[in-house]
């Protein structure tokens, strides 16, 4: 992926979390789909580049994962405060 392409997977997450106005947070199944209308197919998002992408997020304090006391194993992603900061910001400027 381009730096560019990435870029727009990275904000386009954080739009698909910041839309989903549940504490529950969204698994990497539904985030998949919820991608597909910003064009990322998943022929051209593999797994370990929508997880990578995920990581990288986490790291910069964007997204969290959401706390789950039933399956935990079932990993789910919602975005935090920053996050919803950023994307706002965004939408402003």
């Amino acid at each position: 992926m381009t730096p560019a392409l990435i870029e727009q997977l990275r904000l386009s997450i954080l739009e698909v979390l910041d839309a989903n106005d549940t504490h529950f947070g969204l698994g990497k199944n539904h985030l998949r789909l919820l991608l597909v209308p910003a064009g990322f197919m998943r022929a051209t998002l593999p797994d370990e580049e929508l997880a990578k992408q995920l990581h990288y997020l986490e790291g910069a304090g964007l997204i969290e994962q959401a706390q789950k006391q039933v399956s935990p194993e079932l990993r789910a992603w919602k975005i935090t405060k920053a996050g919803m900061d950023f994307v706002a910001e965004r939408k402003i400027g």
